[in-house]
């Protein structure tokens, strides 16, 4: 199947989960509504649907948001200053949208920031850290044993504050909800890095963040946001406070004093062949041309087709991987080049910001507008060829002239500079939550387009299926619903499933059963599941003498405890499951931790400590 029809297929899928999300939260069963509304926003994220946004999944969860997280009106603080909740679903050490929350930051002088950090699973970023720390803020994970919970969580922090503002992923359910209700709600403010993807609510903010035209163009075209609340805000780009050396950087890459370095930095799969060419197709005849050039691309690994360019070129095209401090491979480069057939707009700024020449290839194409870079700040200095030959004649003449390449990077910083000048984006930041503060006074507006759907989208679409395919973020709904575990409900203590696999031990299933049900005696929803693994008569017998008091499913052949889970797990109806063997012994205190543990972002499944184990355990 091609990436049109599958894309059209995409839809269907999308469209059942939506049916499912209405009805589930029509049926009040909040939590489970919720749980379905984070599995369908990440497939049409992942894999595209032919939409960029979902009016049923977004009125299920301002439904819900309104029945679960009421709030009344507050009294805005008068003390201190202003209180910034800056909201993030992950991040990491690299990538556009964790860039722009630690300047925003960093940047954000006379405001108090909080961080609120959805589903981070690991430590925050260094870069970030400081950003908190230089500001007298903090950190905070938003625990609980479903998205409802979690939800609640954000809201208690909301009402703390006295701005908002998202960096969230676009399948983010627990801000949805928790800012459905507009009354007594500070003005949020949503920062719209994954522009030309779907994602959720883009009713809930009273201001989009868009950092090109083209983003701006698809939130009011494709996603239906009025235009009173869309404006612009840039990627804050500058150098690094302390760039290596040129020379020492050179030297460190093997990069020769005659070397002409060109530089790529973008995920692998923003340069695989798509519609047409790759990027390793676009370069090599670009070292043909330039004897004296070598292409070092940060990003992808050095193994497949990227191995295969680095023996051809003789090491001249070589894939460095991914790197959090790229700022050695910049300090050596002469010029950078950008992704193709997808644009990296931040690190392009970011090259641009050291007075690197930023070369494009941008020919006529469909998708043009939303991958191609679109970026003011580079409007005069950007080099931009529209066929492959000017591609080349473009690297070649900068190359052959030190002295215009010079000249070319030196306004190119100032271009940059001007744009991304801590004092003018500031003032831009003014405007944005100024702008927020007024939408929220008049509550929803009326009157926005509802969003187009045409041949030029269906294009769009595919090629961004295309791309999500060469990067292997495309998901099946299957391997949505596996990713999002951790958005359904899974308190052990509101409803345990607790399963024991026994094969021919009938005394240690007694004593397993024994603990569970000492250790267990507080709580009210329990059911016990016994897999009898195709036991003997005698173990057979003191299975059926608990029927009544437990379930029982009996294996017609032996198959390991691990196999016969699974179907244990089908049919257990406890918002959790406790898989043990009838060797195991539950001691007093274990449920509090595995509670905790489900708590936590990200986490479907836990694995117990072992206390004098056998070399038996699963």
């Amino acid at each position: 199947m091609t990436h049109g029809p599958r894309v059209a297929a995409n839809g269907a899928v999308l469209a059942d989960m939506e049916r499912r999300v209405t009805e589930l939260a029509a049926a009040g069963d909040d939590a489970l509504a919720a749980a379905w509304a984070q599995v369908a926003s990440d497939f049409a994220w992942n894999s595209p649907c032919g939409v960029l946004a979902s009016p049923a999944i977004d009125d299920a969860l301002e439904a819900i948001g309104l029945r679960q997280v009421p709030r009344g009106r507050r009294t805005p603080r008068g003390d201190g200053p202003e209180r910034v909740l800056h909201v993030i679903t992950e991040c990491a050490a690299v990538g556009g949208h964790s860039r722009m929350a630690w300047r925003w930051i960093e940047r954000d002088e006379e405001r108090l920031p909080t961080l609120a950090l959805t589903r981070h699973r690991a430590e925050v970023p260094p870069p970030l850290a400081r950003a908190l720390a230089a500001r007298g803020g903090r950190h905070v994970p938003i625990l609980g044993h479903d998205l409802l919970e979690r939800a609640r969580a954000l809201g208690r922090l909301v009402d703390d504050h006295d701005l908002v503002v998202l960096h969230i992923h676009p399948m983010e359910v627990a801000a949805s909800i928790a800012l459905a209700d507009r009354d007594g709600r500070p003005p949020v403010l949503f920062v719209n890095h994954a522009d030309h993807c779907f994602w959720l609510a883009p009713r809930v903010p009273d201001v989009v963040l868009s950092s090109r035209p083209a983003a701006e163009r698809l939130c009011v075209a494709r996603r239906g946001v009025h235009p009173e609340r869309s404006a612009a805000l840039p990627v804050p780009a500058e150098p690094a406070a302390a760039p290596p050396p040129r020379d020492a950087a050179r030297r460190a890459l093997g990069l020769g004093d005659d070397a002409v370095a060109l530089v790529a930095m973008a995920s692998a799969y923003k340069l695989a062949a798509i519609d047409d060419i790759g990027f390793i197709d676009l370069v090599e005849p670009v070292l043909d041309a330039v004897p004296d050039a070598t292409v070092l691309v940060v990003g992808p690994d050095d193994d497949g087709l990227w191995a295969q360019a680095r023996a051809r070129t003789g090491g001249r095209l070589r894939a460095l991987g991914r790197l959090d401090d790229p700022s050695g491979v910049l300090a050596a480069a002469d010029a950078f080049l950008d992704g193709y057939p997808c644009a990296s707009l931040t690190a392009a700024l970011e090259a641009a910001a050291l007075g690197i020449p930023v070369v494009s290839y941008a020919p006529p194409r469909p998708q043009a507008a939303t991958y191609d870079i679109d970026e003011p700040a580079l409007a005069d200095v950007h080099v931009v060829a529209r066929t492959r030959d000017a591609y080349v004649a473009a690297l070649r003449d900068l190359a052959g002239d030190p002295a215009a390449r010079g000249r070319l990077g030196a306004r190119t910083a100032a271009s940059a500079a001007a744009m991304h000048d801590r004092g003018r984006w500031r003032a831009a930041l003014e405007a944005a939550y100024d702008r927020a503060r007024a939408n929220a006074g008049e509550g929803p507006l009326a009157g926005a387009a509802p969003p187009i759907a045409d041949a030029g989208t269906v294009r769009e679409d595919a090629f961004l299926l295309a791309l999500h395919d060469a990067s292997g973020l495309a998901l099946t709904p299957a391997g949505a619903l596996l990713r999002n575990g951790d958005a359904f409900p899974c308190d052990p203590r509101r409803g345990l499933s607790v399963v024991v696999h026994c094969r021919d031990d009938p005394e240690g299933l007694m004593r397993a059963l024994g603990s569970a049900v000492e250790t267990l005696a507080d709580l009210d929803e329990v059911e016990a599941i016994v897999i009898d693994d195709a036991s003997g008569p005698a173990t057979a017998a003191v299975i059926d003498g608990l029927r009544g008091d437990v379930r029982v499913i009996r294996n017609p052949a032996p198959l390991g405890p691990q196999a016969s889970f699974a179907a244990a797990v089908e049919a257990a109806q406890g918002q959790a499951a406790l898989l043990m063997t009838s060797d195991v012994v539950l001691l007093p205190g274990w449920l509090a931790p595995l509670a905790d543990a489900l708590a936590r972002p990200g986490v479907s499944g836990a694995a117990p400590a072992v206390l004098r184990g056998t070399g038996r355990e699963v």
